[in-house]
């Protein structure tokens, strides 16, 4: 059984990525060094739970770390374009995510790249976090025991918060369970489990992509399987936008050494491309 191969990036949330961290020399002016550190940076102490963690520290060193999260300035967005190969690059990270059931082929969504929503912020404090996912990609599928890259193409949005990063992994590992071999349609897929909210929109064109710089030319050529009359070419190329076309022989045809289809020896025989027709 093939396993529904999927990642999600969980921020750890005390950390620099999301906090303001301060090296404060205590001097000896008998100021309270939480009043003066907000006192010299112009904010305002209103979390109880900062006070513990400041009060904490070992200010007998002459030094403390003061590190704080702020839920309307703390937004990490992914730039466009951004390929999704890590944690360090996207929120969702899957290549490829599936199976999935399209036309009843077997397909996976790959090659992730980053929308312009793309992103995690700080939401009820500093332990919960949104996370909107806002990627695009392709649709892969084997058809006649050809595997088409570029069969169809994706945008893939989503969206969870405000939740801990726990939950938000609970959620989308049931998600990623509960959605293996889903039948997908052309056009919009609501696929909302619990707290998480996904939608997959699948489109022939490159309309369909998020992308703010998505203007231009609409590119609808895709990966395709063509099967081929008696003296037609029999073969495979791949064009200058790299969508694949294979043509292959109709039933009882043999693709020959000279990539033509017929029948008889001279295309049946020695020489004959199994790949593309019966040998």
């Amino acid at each position: 059984m093939k396993k529904f191969n999927i990642f999600f990036i969980f921020i750890n949330v005390i950390t620099v990525t999301f906090g303001y961290t301060l090296k404060e020399v205590i001097s000896n002016d008998n100021l309270d060094p939480i009043q003066r550190y907000y006192r010299e940076n112009g904010m305002k102490l209103d979390r109880e739970d900062v006070v513990i963690d400041i009060e904490n520290q070992n200010i007998t060193t002459n030094k403390m770390t003061v590190t704080y999260l702020y839920p309307d300035d703390h937004i990490v967005r992914t730039p466009e374009h951004s390929v999704c190969i890590s944690s360090k690059n996207c929120v969702l990270v899957g290549n490829p995510m599936g199976p999935f059931k399209y036309y009843n082929l077997n397909c996976y969504i790959h090659s992730f790249s980053a929308g312009p929503n793309d992103y995690y912020e700080l939401g009820n404090g500093y332990k919960d976090f949104n996370y909107s996912i806002d990627v695009n990609g392709y649709l892969q599928c084997v058809y006649k025991n050809f595997k088409l890259n570029i069969f169809r193409r994706v945008n893939v949005k989503g969206f969870i918060g405000p939740v801990t990063a726990s939950v938000a992994e609970e959620n989308f590992t049931k998600w990623a369970s509960y959605y293996k071999n889903k039948k997908l349609v052309d056009g919009k897929n609501q696929l909302n489990y619990n707290k998480l909210k996904m939608t997959i929109t699948i489109s022939t064109c490159s309309s369909v992509f998020s992308f703010k710089t998505n203007v231009g030319n609409n590119i609808c050529d895709v990966d395709g399987v063509i099967e081929m009359e008696k003296g037609e070419d029999c073969m495979e190329y791949v064009n200058v936008v790299g969508v694949t076309k294979v043509f292959i022989c109709g039933s009882g045809l043999c693709c020959g050494k000279n990539k033509k289809c017929g029948k008889g020896s001279s295309y049946c025989g020695k020489g004959c491309l199994s790949r593309y027709g019966t040998c």
